[in-house]
């Protein structure tokens, strides 16, 4: 009968030359973007790649009863916002520039979930794109922002 919320996780992973490293999520304090292992069917994907970009919100984790178990089972997650790429932009190696990023949009019911950790692959860092300024789009205004300017209208991934 209660949730409990965490400042921080702590995301293992594999580098490239198979050494292991840790990324620190702390979204209040900054560090919340993540990449999502999400495969999905490729005839309702618009991405060519198996993951997925989140921010994390709020970090918890719950003592469930379920069936079988005489004791309760810990179970954690991530309570994140979704990315989605910027179809309009053309991005990759041939036209040399970043994948381009918005948040879903508050009327899709896409727009916020909550995923396993174990499903996250590694943090991520995305770079607001300042040209573009930021905006309520994504978000009505009676809503809790971060800023109350609005939320970036995209981010680049930077890779």
């Amino acid at each position: 009968d209660r949730i409990f919320q965490h400042a921080t996780v702590h995301i293992n992973y594999t580098t490239y030359d198979l050494q292991r490293e840790q990324d620190i999520i702390h979204p209040s304090m900054g560090k919340a973007d993540i990449l999502v292992y999400t495969p999905s069917d490729s005839a309702q994907s618009s991405s060519p790649y198996p993951w997925t970009y989140a921010q994390v919100l709020g970090i918890y984790h719950a003592n469930i009863y379920t069936p079988g178990h005489s004791r309760p089972q810990r179970v954690e997650f991530l309570h994140v916002r979704w990315f989605e790429t910027d179809t309009t932009w053309a991005s990759g190696s041939e036209v040399r520039r970043l994948e381009r990023l918005r948040f879903v949009s508050w009327t899709s019911s896409d727009a916020f979930g909550f995923v396993n950790p174990a499903h996250v692959i590694r943090a991520c860092h995305l770079l607001p794109a300042f040209q573009h300024q930021r905006t309520h789009e994504y978000l009505p205004i009676h809503t809790a922002y971060r800023h109350l300017d609005g939320d970036w209208r995209y981010f680049y991934v930077n890779r």
